[in-house]
């Protein structure tokens, strides 16, 4: 009898030791997974302000807004063989800020956490001022009314 209630112990013990052991793992592996995705974010906006700048070099010096040709600038871009395809944003398409002369990835609604951690953690790496306050795209709620030119990423 003492030898069953020995090995039950050990059972019940083994697996807390389990569940333990995969709770912290799985926040080990959400933090880094988060911090993975906003480095390749950060890259995807540095590619595309590569293409912008040899854009800028091929072309006058002009920035592609696209107005003239009533396209989007990153169309512009991959259509003049600058960029070979527009990478994915956070949670909708990247955008180029011609005002700040920035890429921007926009992130969604404010109540999906997954994209707005990535985006925090992307704020934190530009060693933004406040890297947990995500201003909207059209800087309109941000200070002096326009997003910063190295914000990597806004609000729709």
């Amino acid at each position: 009898m003492t030898e069953l209630m020995v090995f039950v112990m050990s059972v019940v013990l083994a697996a807390t030791v389990t569940v333990l052991a995969l709770h912290d793992t799985g926040d080990a592996y959400f933090e880094a997974a988060i911090a993975a995705k906003a480095t390749r974010e950060l890259q995807n906006g540095r590619s595309i302000m590569d293409a912008v700048r040899l854009w800028k070099a091929y072309n006058e010096g002009n920035f592609p807004d696209g107005t003239a040709e009533g396209k989007d600038p990153l169309q512009l871009i991959v259509e003049g063989g600058y960029l070979t395809r527009v990478p994915d944003g956070l949670t909708e398409k990247w955008q180029v800020d011609a005002i700040n002369r920035a890429a921007l990835s926009t992130i969604g609604s404010v109540g999906e956490e997954e994209p707005l951690k990535i985006c925090v953690d992307m704020r934190t790496r530009m060693r933004m001022s406040s890297p947990e306050i995500i201003y909207k795209c059209d800087g309109s709620d941000a200070p002096g009314g326009a997003l910063e030119t190295n914000d990597p990423c806004c609000i729709e």
